[in-house]
């Protein structure tokens, strides 16, 4: 009994760091895949049903992110590199490329490309805290809340939540200043895959191109 009473007064103990690093650890061990779904908010002001798949290179620091729901972006997707974001709009078949410092994301309320997984775990604009562990359908998760500069990312706070036994992403909300949510999103699927960069940088060869 006292082994078990100091074994779980240790995973309560955790702090929000340790939890953070190990998370990161796991998404940067390798290329991996997640399917991702919820709602977010759209130009109108409406949060609608999502789904998308994320695709991560984390030694290149690229994602790409597959729009399946809205139908508005259905067929669309944005990569992400450090230095540039590329949207590809599928209706017109342009891909529109903005420096990293002032990009945006066609048909979204909130700027999705600055609430990325890497700018979130970096924690150089979110300050976090450890509410504790909470139960999940796939176990037990720990519950994270953190607070950001609204202007600076777009969101003023975040709720995120890691499976323990995996110490991956498991769910993900994100409110504005007056506390009103702009998405909330569960990792429903997370595996490894055997991605390249030149695949997630791929488009059409005859996609216009415009750069802003």
């Amino acid at each position: 009994m006292l082994a078990l009473c100091l074994g779980l007064g240790l995973a309560l103990a955790q702090s929000a760091e340790e939890v953070l690093d190990r998370v990161q650890a796991t998404l940067e061990a390798g290329p991996w895949t997640a399917r991702v779904a919820g709602r977010i908010l759209t130009p109108d002001g409406s949060l609608q049903e999502a789904e998308m798949v994320l695709k991560v290179v984390p030694e290149a620091e690229v994602a790409r992110v597959d729009f399946i729901q809205p139908d508005a972006l259905a067929d669309n997707y944005v990569v992400i590199t450090p230095e540039e974001v590329y949207n590809y709009l599928f209706l017109t078949n342009q891909v529109v490329v903005y420096p990293r410092e002032r990009a945006r994301v066609e048909g979204l309320g909130f700027d999705f490309s600055r609430a990325n997984l890497d700018e979130l775990l970096g924690r150089g604009d979110v300050v976090w805290r450890l509410e504790g562990v909470e139960p999940t359908p796939e176990g037990e998760a720990w519950k994270l809340v953190g607070t950001a500069d609204a202007l600076e990312l777009g969101f003023a706070e975040v709720g995120f939540w890691a499976l323990k036994a995996e110490a991956r992403p498991y769910r993900m909300v994100l409110r504005n200043a007056e506390g009103e949510v702009v998405a909330e999103l569960d990792w429903v699927e997370w595996r490894r895959a055997d991605l390249t960069v030149e695949a997630l940088k791929s488009f059409p060869l005859d996609a216009e191109v415009i750069r802003k």
